[in-house]
């Protein structure tokens, strides 16, 4: 847009859409550990999961084979971005600032102070967004890919989510069909995928985070909105109007599992704007 700075013009509005990045999954799920080295092993135990079988009297015991160790091995690449800042940036008109010159001009010193502050801040958006991306990643696929400017994949890092582990859904049991909301059983899967993770870690399941299609289906669920309402009330501990950042409280299931919906979003190679959960 042309701007004709003979003529007397102000300047109403600022908005400001360069904001902090909010990264949600990173800060609840995947706490900073500081290591010496480039390169990480995760050792994982894998137990048989099997019951002890009984014998009769006289007959030799049941051999079973020693439990396996699996080692993962896990070297990240670096992430290298530069910001391409002109030295004649500094003498333009910086956001905010009025039009035409009558209300007084910015020092230079000021100008390249506020302009350096935007960079940093979009600098640093990339990479939150690009770690947060890798936690959604491992947590929903349990495969973390590197992509290069070009969008060309670097390296892919495989966690190991059992397959077992991704549970699809058919037909009437769908949650989005015409039908669901008298055969699909919303509240009954998402116990079940917390059973899986229990049974996997031993570690109790605390909190789910739903996908878009995931979270709009629940919310157009008569039925489902009405459990979420009562379990919301036994519970009482998370006021849904006050949300953390970055993500929105959707409610309680009947053994206290918290429901989330991810809020913040990126832009794919496409140019197009992607929810960090889908």
């Amino acid at each position: 847009m042309a701007i004709d700075l003979t003529n007397a013009t102000t300047l109403t509005g600022y908005i400001n859409q360069n904001l902090p990045f909010k990264p949600w999954i990173f800060r609840k799920f995947f706490p900073v550990v500081l290591h010496d080295t480039t390169q990480i092993a995760i050792d994982i135990v894998k137990g048989s999961r099997k019951l002890a079988p009984f014998r009769r009297p006289g007959e030799e015991s049941t051999v079973k084979n020693s439990i396996g160790v699996e080692t993962k091995l896990f070297g990240p690449n670096q992430i290298s971005i530069k910001n391409l800042t002109k030295a004649y940036d500094a003498a333009k008109r910086a956001a905010g600032d009025q039009l035409s010159y009558s209300d007084g001009v910015k020092t230079l010193e000021g100008r390249i102070v506020f302009k350096l502050l935007q960079e940093q801040i979009d600098m640093t958006n990339r990479i939150y967004m690009t770690a947060e991306k890798m936690c959604s990643d491992a947590l929903f696929t349990g495969k973390v890919p590197n992509y290069d400017a070009n969008g060309n994949l670097i390296e892919e890092f495989d966690i190991g989510l059992a397959d077992d582990h991704v549970i699809t859904l058919t037909g009437t049991d769908k949650w989005d069909t015409a039908a669901a909301t008298s055969t699909a059983k919303i509240l009954e899967n998402i116990d079940d995928y917390c059973a899986l993770g229990e049974d996997d870690s031993g570690l109790p399941m605390t909190d789910v985070i739903l996908g878009k299609d995931a979270k709009n289906a629940l919310r157009t669920n008569e039925t489902v909105l009405k459990q979420l309402a009562a379990n919301t009330a036994k519970f009482a501990q998370i006021d849904p109007r006050k949300t953390e950042i970055g993500a929105q409280f959707v409610g309680y299931t009947s053994t206290g599992v918290r429901l989330w919906h991810v809020t913040e979003s990126y832009q794919n190679s496409a140019g197009q704007k992607t929810s960090m959960v889908r």
